[in-house]
């Protein structure tokens, strides 16, 4: 959900479906957060000027969380573990 400070409305990014969503962060007109919905979890990405697409940057099926945005909006880093390994990942 996005709050509007002027209007003082709440929209719902992309809605639909059951969205299990968390970590929501902010980068330039960009916001990322990690979908739950979507397998282990995936690293969804919206542009807040366009209004969209919501964009799933990590396309895995491994475990994907803790995105970041650059201050811009321009980058993206997020956690991925895959059994006992894990790394960090940019798009």
């Amino acid at each position: 959900m996005v709050y509007d400070t002027g209007t003082h409305l709440t929209t719902e990014i992309a809605p639909g479906g059951f969205p299990q969503r968390y970590g929501p962060v902010l980068g330039g007109n960009q916001i990322a957060f990690t979908e739950l919905g979507s397998g282990n979890g995936g690293i969804m990405v919206f542009d807040l000027s366009t209004n969209g697409p919501l964009f799933n940057v990590s396309i895995s099926g491994d475990i994907d969380s803790s995105p970041s945005l650059s201050p811009a909006g321009d980058a993206v880093v997020w956690h991925r573990c895959v059994g006992g390994n894990c790394g960090i990942l940019v798009r």
